[in-house]
């Protein structure tokens, strides 16, 4: 009688944990409901959604901020250089709360179309600026909130491939019997 062995190798193990467990970061995240900027690495599932079939989801992606020194602040608007467009306006902020609702329907196998609508709300919010020339002030301005552009997007699934199809590659020993 022989049976199959399923072990997989010690370094197969070490190398899935090791790349597993690396994480990414980002100054000032984008998140959900502003996604022009560096932020999470977050992704949608490449498979489409069965026709007639429709989900619902409601996401939040909060970020709390450190926060810079009003000293970091007006030595950053001090060093802006005349004439563009921030000058005098370095801002920080505390936190970004990015909320968004989404809806997928699956029009065929093949095709869904989504719709995703943000609500970003910022707090926190400071700003220095130049009152008279080397005379800095940082301002309290509090927080901000708004709705975001409406989102409409759709995937479409173009090659169909079985579900058993794989890519095999020789890592291991193949004949072995235990």
């Amino acid at each position: 009688m022989r049976v199959r062995s399923h072990r997989r190798p010690l370094w197969l193990w070490v190398l899935g944990l090791a790349t597993g467990s690396i994480s990414a970061s980002a100054h000032h995240a984008g998140g959900a409901g502003n996604a022009l900027s560096a932020g999470p690495i977050v992704t949608i599932s490449a498979t489409t959604i069965e026709q007639g079939h429709g989900v619902a989801v409601v996401t939040l992606d909060y970020q709390s901020l450190n926060g810079l020194s009003d000293e970091t602040l007006t030595q950053a608007t001090a060093n802006l250089p005349p004439g563009t467009p921030e000058e005098n306006h370095v801002h920080d902020l505390r936190s970004v709360q990015a909320y968004a609702l989404l809806y997928a329907y699956g029009v065929t196998n093949d095709l869904t179309l989504a719709l995703r609508l943000p609500f970003v709300r910022r707090t926190g919010i400071r700003e220095a600026h130049e009152h008279e020339p080397g005379e800095f002030e940082v301002e309290d301005l509090g927080s901000a909130d708004g709705v975001g552009d409406l989102l409409l997007f759709g995937q479409y699934r173009f090659l169909r491939q079985a579900q058993d199809e794989c890519v095999k590659t020789p890592t291991g020993k193949s004949g072995r019997t235990v």
